[in-house]
């Protein structure tokens, strides 16, 4: 019966509209707690112990408040229509744009355990690992704003995507350029071994963004196709 055809289509509309803006709230969230990972840095760089617990503490609360959004889209298609074809791309991205914010906590959570015991790096190290969370800020922007163009233009969105994954080359340079700076001007090796855990961190994040953008691409392919 066309008519029935006809509802099921009304309803799959509805439901990719509700999910797109559930995830761009999310997106625009987990941003926030990316910034605060590159400014709580710039804190912990100089050594700013009170100032990184700050951090953490805004970076927890906006932890907590994307992780409420995730689940609010995550109820929002279990009641889809069933045969709502991109719930598991919907998901797929949400959860990978989540676990970012997630290690934007452990990063600054990490940040202030090494002030607590006074194993700062020394500054040489401190300006690789401050130019790693400008660049993962400006890689995560590129992603943010390809999710944004997949309803108004999913075409650029495609485009976009290509811009994280050339972001994401330029941090794996940063990321060696700090792996090596680390070894050769740091001889304690609490500090090696606790900064080198917060350099991963940063990778497996700049990672995520990658993984995340690839996501993005597939809705938007969607979209185009």
């Amino acid at each position: 019966m066309p008519w029935l055809n006809n509802d099921v289509e009304a309803a799959e509309n509805i439901a990719y509209r509700k999910s797109l803006e559930l995830l761009l709230e999310h997106t625009r969230k987990v941003q926030n707690a990316v910034r605060e990972l590159m400014i709580a840095t710039t804190s912990f760089v100089s050594g700013k112990a009170d100032k990184v617990k700050e951090h953490y503490q805004k970076v927890s609360a906006i932890e907590e408040e994307a992780d409420s959004i995730k689940l609010e889209l995550l109820d929002q298609l279990t009641r889809s229509a069933p045969s709502f074809l991109y719930r598991e791309d919907f998901l797929r991205l949400v959860t990978t744009v989540d676990e970012i914010a997630e290690l934007a906590q452990s990063a600054i959570r990490l940040m202030s355990k090494i002030l607590e015991k006074k194993w700062l790096p020394k500054p040489e190290v401190g300006a690789k690992l401050t130019q790693l969370s400008e660049a993962l800020y400006a890689s995560y922007e590129k992603l943010r704003n390809a999710i944004f163009a997949i309803a108004s233009d999913p075409r650029r969105a495609l485009r976009l995507v290509v811009d994280v994954h050339i972001s994401e080359s330029e941090i794996d340079e940063l990321y060696g350029d700090a792996d090596i700076s680390l070894l050769e001007n740091c001889t304690s090796l609490p500090v090696i071994l606790t900064t080198r855990d917060l350099i991963h961190l940063f990778e497996t994040i700049a990672d995520l963004i990658e993984d995340a953008s690839d996501d993005a691409r597939v809705l938007a392919l969607h979209r185009v196709a």
